[in-house]
């Protein structure tokens, strides 16, 4: 139905099987039982977060923290231990996540929520794809303060905060998409008729959509698999629609994440994502290396499409979990 997407099937069903199985002979990637077993080839660390450190952020806002309503979320089993190594080790470690939150929230859910109680000692920064909004506004030509309409159920108070809220899409001059729709299989998903209702009327009324994450799916503390806001932006940029992202793929949230770590030399510095369309693909084009995590995105999923990108890029390192 959407044809960028559908188009690299034949292409990579068979890569994501193979990746899933862990042949190890269809592309140049090694598989290492920990990251202890590369840690003193990189001096720099990027981490994504959602499916690496933890699971949940894109559960349904039911947590009362603070005052404030958060996400149910836990931290996966090693992660925690795994970050403590990574800092004894003296390595320079940031959280590159597409969360569509603030600096300041996710580190409010990893410490409050997660239980991640020294988090801050952990990592030396947190980028979010909510936090590179605002830089990204002139780029596309929209002004701080725009009329905007969240299509999703997620408060979205990251990338609110540089817009005007509205109540309906009729109405708005940005839809930004936070959409989360569970699903037996991500290959047979179809929208239903709302969605393609709202992807029309922008489509029609010349509408950008916003999703600050490009991811497609995200994994749920239930395990289970959630269609997610990239994938929205895919099939509205299929049908002719302009869609905007702040996040990975993206090269502007590498460049931050390296700033922030004072430069650290490219060949000292590897990506840990779970999403090769995303975090594998971002730090390719960065020209980092990268290590693919198995039990995120990955785990038990080999109908898992991803965009139409290069063979070449493919992860250096495989493992099953972020652990030491």
């Amino acid at each position: 139905m959407f044809a960028r997407v559908c188009a690299v099937l034949g292409i990579f069903v068979n890569f994501c099987e193979k990746m899933v199985s862990c042949t190890g002979d269809y592309m140049d990637f090694t598989e290492i039982a920990g990251v202890r077993d590369i840690a003193d080839r990189y001096d720099a660390f990027f981490l994504d977060m959602c499916g690496v450190i933890m699971v949940g952020l894109c559960g349904a806002p039911i947590a009362h923290v603070c005052g404030e309503i958060m996400s149910p979320a836990k931290i996966l089993d090693g992660a925690g231990e795994c970050l403590s190594f990574l800092k004894r080790a003296n390595k320079k470690v940031a959280m590159v996540t597409n969360a569509d939150e603030s600096r300041d929230y996710i580190i409010k859910l990893l410490r409050d929520v997660c239980g991640l109680a020294n988090v801050e000692e952990l990592l030396d920064e947190v980028i979010t794809a909510g936090d590179m909004v605002e830089s990204s506004l002139r780029h596309w030509g929209l002004k701080r303060g725009a009329k905007a309409f969240v299509w999703g159920a997620y408060p979205m108070r990251g990338v609110l905060r540089f817009f005007k809220p509205v109540e309906t899409y009729q109405e708005a001059d940005v839809v930004v998409c936070c959409e989360a729709v569970e699903a037996s299989s991500f290959k047979h998903f179809e929208m239903d008729q709302k969605h393609k209702d709202i992807l029309a009327f922008m489509l029609e009324h010349g509408i950008p959509m916003l999703a600050p994450n490009d991811d497609l799916v995200a994994p749920s503390v239930e395990g289970k698999i959630q269609i997610v806001a990239g994938f929205f932006a895919q099939a509205y940029r299929d049908m002719g629609g302009r869609a905007l992202s702040t996040g990975k793929p993206g090269g502007s949230i590498f460049e931050r994440a390296h700033a922030a770590l004072q430069y650290p030399n490219k060949k000292a510095t590897v990506m840990v994502g779970d999403t090769m369309e995303t975090d594998i693909l971002g730090a390719h084009n960065f020209g980092i290396d990268s290590l693919l995590i198995k039990s995120g995105n990955y785990s038990n999923r080999s109908d898992l499409l991803v965009h139409d990108m290069p063979l070449e890029v493919r992860p250096n390192w495989l493992t099953e979990r972020f652990v030491w």
